[in-house]
């Protein structure tokens, strides 16, 4: 074999390669589910419609505030999405800038933000893409 030939068979192969690696690493980015605030805020939206989604932000942020640790407890703080102690905190965050929410409302927010989650696989059994509302 000539190596004009060696090297056209390489090239064809190295290509080859790099095309799936590309092909890949996109697919692995579609099928990644992502939390982004606006999305969660625009699904509750949509089923409480008469909610300012200023409200819904507002609810939705303090909740991610909790749930991710930041609050400052020395006594071993281990949250609990749509715990007792997670509304309670929702409901004083929001105190603190000057709004009341019935605990109703933080509840029932949180229970479509849970929703949303499951509908696009980053809690429990995942889903297509397709099946997201």
């Amino acid at each position: 074999m000539s190596p004009a030939i060696v090297a056209i068979i390489l090239g064809l192969l190295f290509v080859a390669v790099a095309i799936a690696f590309f092909w890949q690493e996109a697919a692995g980015a579609e099928d990644t589910p992502e939390y982004i605030v606006t999305d969660v805020v625009a699904y509750v939206s949509e089923r409480i419609p008469d909610l300012d989604e200023a409200h819904i932000r507002r609810i939705v942020e303090a909740e991610v505030y909790y749930l991710q640790g930041l609050v400052d407890d020395p006594e071993g703080f281990r949250p609990i999405a749509g715990s007792p102690a997670a509304i309670d905190f929702v409901e004083e965050q929001a105190l603190a800038a000057g709004f009341k929410y019935d605990r109703e409302l933080i509840e029932v927010v949180m229970a479509l933000e849970a929703e949303y989650l499951m509908s696009i696989g980053v809690v429990g059994t995942p889903v297509g893409r397709d099946d997201v509302t």
